[in-house]
């Protein structure tokens, strides 16, 4: 940690010059910066300093509260002393959450907490002790499981008090779907941020046949999937939890390798760009910050899965219950983006329908594509796609016949104002 002297309720041996993360961490995020432009980073501490917890180690967490109580006041201020360091190098943190999967005792740096222990010392310790020199970065509550979210936050938000030094609920995707919950949020708290902030494919979830070489383009369905099921019931953005790691799937000092969109392999100096890579593209690259979701009017057949994943399917799953899935945003420029998943065994007619006018295109099976439009014609319409066929990028002007009758599945999509229909948010950010 950046203090590790026991004791040190004042924090006097803080590194105030974050050497270790001087090595390599702040370096990369300067060249990310450079290469991308404006990033807007979230903080999510895994374990206090060992002294700090009533076990003395930062591995692994007492089930039943890992901080001491007479550190609470401490590790609050440590929290704030790290963004003081982090913009002292020019690096400013846009919003942190409390603690990473608060209800998770694994094998690995933890700290756990209860709703309600969490939500005061967030209220007593936390928020006072970071607004003093950073009133602009934003706290996200929970930062766990989409599972139990509603749970954890009817016992957070208990009063106006406490809900307003939270900003947002950020959650993760390791329990299924559960994009009914996300909704819920939406719709009982239609001015927070909504955000899954992790997600990614562990070892567990490697097919036998796999190779880090190629990934897997289940893989990449699933991403799509989720991101489009999290947008739809009210999400303002989501993250990946990996963007790039080694040939193992790591460096990981617990052994616990994970897939990820690119693959970098140390001994061949190759990069490997798994199907994740490019399904993330057909939303990252389209959809720019502030633009708005589009309510749908009717609906494809099978739409995303609401509620928890069956026993049977493990997270990130898109199969052909899924079925043809879209979501379509309304850009800052006024120009339309819908996506459209389709995790049918088969390829599958649809039409998109807006302002009287329409598209009319096929999708092949297990493939993604984007489709963009302008308001009021749809006079140069974009269309790109991914297929399992034909991985990458490919491009083609597409144009409605109005003499064509839509299919049954066609969509009309109009805009909708955050709090609008069933937990559509307001605008989506990165």
């Amino acid at each position: 940690s950046f203090d590790d002297i026991p004791e040190d309720f004042d924090l006097a041996h803080f590194d105030e010059d974050v050497s270790h993360d001087r090595m390599s961490i702040i370096p990369m995020i300067r060249d990310a910066q450079v290469f991308g432009g404006i990033l807007k980073l979230i903080a999510a501490p895994w374990s206090p300093p060992a002294w700090m917890k009533k076990s003395r180690s930062m591995q692994r967490s007492d089930a039943d509260g890992g901080l001491r109580p007479e550190c609470k006041r401490s590790w609050a201020n440590y929290i704030a002393r790290w963004l003081t360091a982090y913009e002292k190098q020019g690096i400013a943190i846009w919003g942190i959450t409390p603690q990473n999967e608060p209800t998770n005792v694994p094998e690995w740096e933890a700290c756990t907490w209860d709703p309600v222990s969490a939500k005061e010392w967030v209220r007593d310790e936390l928020a006072p002790a970071v607004r003093v020199k950073h009133p602009l970065v934003k706290i996200l509550a929970y930062d766990d499981n989409r599972d139990n979210v509603t749970q954890w936050i009817g016992s957070t938000f208990t009063d106006i008090a406490v809900t307003n030094v939270f900003d947002g609920i950020a959650v993760h995707w390791y329990k299924g779907d559960y994009f009914d919950q996300l909704a819920h949020m939406r719709d009982l708290y239609p001015t927070k941020l909504l955000i899954n902030t992790e997600a990614t494919y562990d070892k567990s979830r490697f097919p036998d046949d796999m190779s880090f070489s190629e990934g897997a383009w289940d893989f990449g369905l699933g991403y799509a999937h989720d991101i489009l099921g999290t947008l739809r019931a009210g999400a303002n953005a989501w993250i990946d939890w990996n963007l790039l790691l080694d040939e193992r799937g790591g460096p990981n000092h617990r052994q616990n390798e994970c897939d990820a969109p690119v693959i970098a392999n140390l001994t061949s100096k190759k990069l490997h760009f798994h199907p994740q890579y490019y399904f993330i593209g057909h939303f990252s690259k389209y959809v720019p910050p502030g633009s708005i979701v589009l309510e749908a009017m009717g609906q494809p057949p099978e739409g995303p899965r609401n509620g928890p994943s069956p026993a049977a399917r493990p997270y990130g799953t898109c199969d052909a219950k899924d079925g043809l899935q879209s979501v379509s945003f309304m850009a800052p420029d006024s120009s339309v983006v819908t996506v459209v998943l389709n995790c049918f065994n088969m390829d599958f007619d649809y039409a998109i329908l807006d302002q009287g006018f329409k598209i009319v295109l096929n999708i092949p099976a297990r493939s993604i594509q984007t489709v963009l439009h302008q308001r009021p014609l749809f006079a140069e319409s974009f269309h790109e796609s991914a297929s399992q066929h034909a991985q990458g990028k490919s491009g083609a002007s597409v144009s409605a016949s109005p003499s064509h009758q839509p299919p049954d599945n066609s969509e009309e999509a109009t805009p909708v104002r955050s709090g609008d229909g069933h937990g559509l948010a307001a605008d989506v950010s990165s």
